[in-house]
């Protein structure tokens, strides 16, 4: 397109044809108030659902049909305004939309085809002569959509013809708009990154489609690839929240995602699946379908990109290093190589393979596609094994939908199938009889039936088949075909000329053989020797498991023998240790076995719900540890514990040889008396008068029992009668925290902080305030009351969420608490129950060095 054309076509695009649809807009909707928002019109005279109109609307053009007017609309949402909007019109999946050429309504899509092929670069202009052709054509679809619509609407149109014409007339004698100009050429990037961005990814997804299997690691003869597509079988996918016998075909899982009822613009499909169930298949499938847009799932190639991150990689830590990773050609010709502001406003499916393997790196690639989320349309789709999904679903934002499915693998109707797929990739002749193959494994009386539902075995099994079949034949139990399967790979290896980088080649692609075979060798019941357990460790290690995070899940998934358990402890050098819900069962196997200087025991969940926690409780009791005990879901919701538990917690106070210096969560009276003199942080929570009596006695005392006690924080429940409140013992740093205060309860939040002052002149280090800011003015009335009750905070104001508040409006509380209350404020979102006392404190601190020296 010859450059000194093109700016004025594009203000003819852009512009004048703005002018046209936006007078359709006016006259098709004479039932819009003014200053309506056309969101306002389309829900409330419409009648559309949110749900209706996130499919048809990006989630900026949603912003933009909430707080713009349509005149700051472009030509393709404009364009859907008059399909979804306008009276007078066909429905919006008529076909007189796109077949009816004498029609308005193919005349304006016609227009946006014409719009969408100048900025996609669909034609060229070569010369004066084909500029004015172009012209020309825009010219007759503009007069005849005014025209059409003075029919349907009623009005005179003459005047608007006549100053349209003359406008397209005069276009080559105006002077260019520097605006549209620059519009013009980000446009125009913007869709060369998508085109060709598109292209790049399909070409590096038709070749991540070919797998290389374990084949490659037992035998020469079998060194093959092949597409996944020729070895894909149908899996057993089954919605968490349905009937046992329900299960979701592959090809509408997107189906179902679009289906789901929700009131948040985003969804994450989250499937679970133990080791070798096929999830990587499955990313490999969806990346294959995509990228050949002939695809078996429903609504995939809808998506402009399928974008693939892998979260076992290291070497990536963030959204646009995976862009360019995935992208780099394109990655060159952007400014400042940041892809991610050019793929937006595109609908986008992330697919995210093996959160079980998250990393430093490859958490903050994970966490940025989330923050995509706030202002952008975003489908994900996520595979894990089941010991990382409750970790998962509590960090989840806000902006995100879930829905939860187990890949239980391969139904046994199609273990054949899969069997003959897997079995014609090998052999490319496909001379190979496997009819005894077939028959081995439909064996009724044979105690490995379960064990074929997983793909991975099945792929062990054909193999070891072709290799050696009267072996196979003589394997009865999943403990044979492990060994089996080590035993050929050792073999293989001593053929090898370069045997140590074979061997760790190998061992990298049997971790799953050597996980099944440390929880197998725990079933025989005999124990191991130390020397072999420290083999089977070392094995272990060589196969890829070195972190932290990668230990934790073996011990969740498999039981192990109590001396591998000591080698595994050594192994992960546990020197300071933080354990989360998930993760009990697995410390509390090997923590009697390591010698941390810290434990910090983090549970989020309903601690009734954690298996083994009295275990891990059992294990930390005996040590000198310094130990945290976190029980977040408690001080929050204040659910009272079973008695069970609570005994367990008085006990663990009173006998443990463990240093706590940290408790948070809900007590009974007579276990915070129990509370050893070395805590330093106490959070607790008061759950109603009845709870307050019982632990006045103990509240009273505790500066006397507790000597080292430096925070006290209280979560005190609303409605607590407040003429039984006494003041609080004088501990250093005081925080109060009161949940969901209204306009109607600041009284009654006063009168509290009020009455646990220690003295008139004490001040709170922090008052918290959670869900504050979803009132506009709550949070001013506070702070004036407040000081009237002569209340004063030396710290911050801790109030939630910060979503409700922008920028502006924080500078106005920041500035009102700093008069009022002569403290900080702070605007936080659900993080505000996750604040740690010394965390709290470091953020105090760096307020003031911001304050008095920045």
């Amino acid at each position: 397109m010859i450059q000194s054309f093109t700016p004025y076509l594009y203000e003819l695009v852009t512009c004048d044809s703005r002018d046209v649809l936006c007078h359709v807009v006016e006259w098709g909707t004479p039932r819009r108030k003014v200053n309506q928002t056309f969101w306002d019109y389309l829900t409330k005279e419409k009648g559309y659902t949110t749900k209706n109109l996130k499919g048809v609307f990006t989630h900026t053009e949603r912003e933009k049909l909430k707080t713009s007017g349509i005149r700051d609309y472009d030509v393709s949402l404009l364009c859907q305004c008059i399909q979804y909007g306008c009276e007078g019109l066909a429905g919006p999946k008529d076909p007189q939309w796109t077949e009816t050429p004498d029609t308005l309504e193919f005349c304006v899509l016609k227009l946006n085809e014409f719009r969408n092929d100048f900025m996609h670069e669909e034609f060229t202009v070569d010369d004066h002569k084909a500029f004015l052709a172009k012209v020309e054509v825009l010219r007759n679809l503009l007069n005849i959509i005014l025209r059409k619509a003075s029919v349907v609407y009623n009005v005179d149109i003459t005047r608007m013809l006549k100053e349209l014409n003359k406008n397209i007339n005069d276009i080559t004698r105006k002077p260019l708009n520097r605006d549209n100009i620059s519009r013009l050429n980000h446009e125009k990037l913007w869709q060369r990154v998508y085109t060709s961005g598109k292209l790049e990814l399909k070409e590096k997804y038709q070749e991540m489609s070919v797998i290389g299997p374990v084949t490659n690691l037992l035998d020469d003869s079998l060194k093959v690839n092949f597409r996944v597509d020729k070895i894909f079988t149908r899996m057993l996918i089954k919605e968490e929240s349905a009937p046992s016998f329900e299960y979701v075909d592959y090809e509408n899982l997107l189906k179902c995602i679009e289906n789901k009822e929700s009131q948040k613009d985003n969804v994450i499909l989250l499937l679970d699946g133990p080791a070798g169930v096929g999830k990587t298949t499955l990313t490999r499938k969806m990346i294959s379908d995509w990228a050949s847009e002939r695809s078996s799932m429903e609504n995939l190639t809808k998506f402009h990109m399928a974008i693939l991150t892998e979260c076992r990689n290291k070497d990536i830590s963030s959204l646009e290093d995976l862009l360019s990773t995935l992208m780099p050609k394109v990655s060159n010709e952007v400014p400042d190589n940041n892809l991610v502001k050019y793929i937006a406003n595109r609908k986008i499916l992330f697919i995210v393979d093996g959160l079980d393997e998250l990393n430093p790196s490859s958490d903050k690639v994970l966490q940025q596609i989330m923050n995509l989320g706030k202002s952008l349309d975003v489908t994900v789709i996520c595979t894990t094994r089941p010991n990382r999904v409750n970790d998962f679903e509590r960090r989840l934002p806000d902006s995100f939908a879930i829905m939860h499915m187990k890949v239980t693998g391969i139904d046994g109707s199609r273990r054949e199938e899969f069997v003959r797929n897997y079995s014609r990739a090998l052999d490319d002749e496909g001379q190979r009889d496997i009819s005894g193959l077939i028959q081995y494994l439909t064996r009724k009386e044979s105690l490995l039936q379960d064990h074929w539902n997983l793909p991975f075995n099945l792929v062990l099994v054909t193999i070891l088949w072709f290799l050696d079949p009267d072996a196979v034949n003589k394997m009865t139990t999943a403990t044979e075909l492990f060994i089996k399967t080590h035993e050929l790979i050792k073999e293989a290896q001593k053929h090898d000329a370069n045997e140590r980088k074979v061997a760790k080649l190998d061992l990298e692609k049997c971790q799953n053989i050597f996980i099944h075979l440390t929880g197998l060798l725990y079933h025989r019941g005999k124990s191991l020797k130390e020397d072999r357990c420290a083999e089977l460790v070392s094995l272990l290690k060589n196969s890829g498991i070195k972190d932290r995070t990668q230990w934790l899940s073996l011990l969740s998934e498999v039981k192990c023998d109590e001396t591998v358990r000591k080698c595994i402890a050594q192994a992960m050098d546990l020197k300071e240790v933080e354990i989360s819900d998930s993760q009990v069962t697995a410390y509390a196997s090997v923590l009697r076995h390591a010698r941390p200087s810290h434990v910090e025991v983090d549970i989020s969940g309903d601690p009734q719900d954690v298996p083994r926690l009295q275990d891990l409780l059992s294990a930390i009791e005996a040590t000198d540890w310094k130990t945290d005990l976190r029980f977040r879901h408690d001080f929050r919701y204040m659910r009272g514990r079973s008695s069970v538990l609570d005994e367990r917690l008085k006990e663990f106070f009173g006998s443990s040889k463990a240093k706590l210096t940290w408790f948070n969560g809900w007590l009974s009276g007579l276990a915070t008396k129990a509370l050893p003199s070395c805590l330093q942080y106490l959070e607790l929570a008061v759950k109603n008068d009845a709870h307050y009596r019982e632990l006045l006695p103990y509240l009273s005392s505790l500066a006397r029992r507790l000597p080292r006690l430096e925070w006290l924080g209280l979560h005190v429940a609303l409605g607590i009668d407040t003429t039984l409140l006494k003041p609080l013992p004088k501990v250093n740093r005081l925080s109060l925290t009161m949940d969901k205060v209204t306009d109607e309860t600041i009284g009654w939040a006063c009168s509290v902080a009020s009455a646990l002052r220690p003295s008139p002149k004490k001040r709170y280090f922090s008052l918290v305030f959670p869900d504050i800011l979803r009132s506009e003015d709550t949070y001013g009335l506070l702070v004036r009351e407040l000081v009237y009750a002569g209340v004063r905070v030396e710290g911050v104001m801790r109030t939630s969420p910060a979503d409700s508040a922008d920028d502006g409006k924080q500078r106005q509380l920041d500035d009102l608490t700093r008069r009022a209350l002569e403290c900080y404020f702070e605007a936080l979102n659900d993080d505000i129950w996750h604040r740690k006392p010394l965390e709290a404190l470091r953020d105090f601190n760096r307020m003031r060095h911001e304050e008095h020296f920045l």
